[in-house]
């Protein structure tokens, strides 16, 4: 699992991750973009300028968790038509770029969140909700990584899947994160040594299913603004390089 910071199709381009930055509504009405906004179009015209990303790369256990999971979820629960994209960086233009973790071809993308209990419960009551409108409110990071990634991939449906393990499926991850061979198997070295408590699973009883899904057609007016906040930082960029 080689690092996504690597990939250079995502230096100097806004990418899905963040793209929500973009999408946030300045305090000073005479700006055009936010101040985490601003921070992030002089970031990305920085790594243009230094020719590589300026994240080191240096994620915590959480997103080690997450990056863990990713393809269990893919050879567990997902169809044959789901195609594992976490690690491939599409390019839509010269501003931005994006990873979908799935992909169905022609029809959406998929992007699995794997979040500790307090996070899991609020996304999926979220996703259970079925509502697009909440799921802009209440999750706009999310909610416009997976716009963002339609627009990128050509489709028109975007899926908002939460995972957790259930306690036998723990078992069964700790095992398999013990057995991993590759050469990053130091990241995930805290699944196997961690006591059971001190990672996300859900119990026998629990009303929470361990996969929700939501899957909808993404807004088109949706799409055209978030296309029209990134020729806008663009432009932005462009007088910063």
């Amino acid at each position: 699992m080689g690092s996504i910071v690597e990939n250079y199709a995502r230096v100097g381009r806004f990418t899905s991750s963040k793209i929500s930055l973009l999408m946030d509504k300045p305090r000073n009405k005479s700006s055009l973009f936010s101040a985490g906004a601003t921070t992030y179009i002089k970031n990305k015209a920085n790594e243009r300028m230094l020719g590589r990303s300026l994240d080191l790369g240096r994620s915590g256990s959480s997103a080690q968790w997450g990056l863990f999971l990713e393809q269990y979820v893919f050879n567990e629960f997902t169809g044959t038509e789901y195609k594992i994209m976490a690690n491939e960086s599409v390019i839509y233009n010269d501003y931005l770029a994006g990873s979908a973790d799935l992909i169905v071809d022609g029809v959406k993308v998929s992007d699995i969140k794997c979040f500790e209990p307090e996070k899991f419960c609020n996304y999926s009551n979220m996703i259970n909700s079925q509502d697009i409108e909440r799921f802009k409110a209440e999750f706009k990071c999310e909610y416009w990584q997976l716009v963002s990634n339609a627009i990128i991939n050509n489709v028109p449906n975007a899926e908002a899947i939460a995972y957790m393990p259930t306690l036998e499926e723990l078992e069964e991850i700790k095992e398999l994160a013990e057995n991993y061979e590759g050469a990053d198997q130091w990241k995930y070295r805290f699944i196997v040594e961690n006591p059971l408590h001190q990672l996300p699973y859900i119990p026998n009883e629990s009303k929470y299913n361990n996969l929700n899904k939501f899957e909808f057609v993404v807004p088109i007016e949706d799409k055209e603004f978030l296309l029209e906040r990134v020729k806008l930082a663009g432009s932005e960029l462009q007088k910063l390089t």
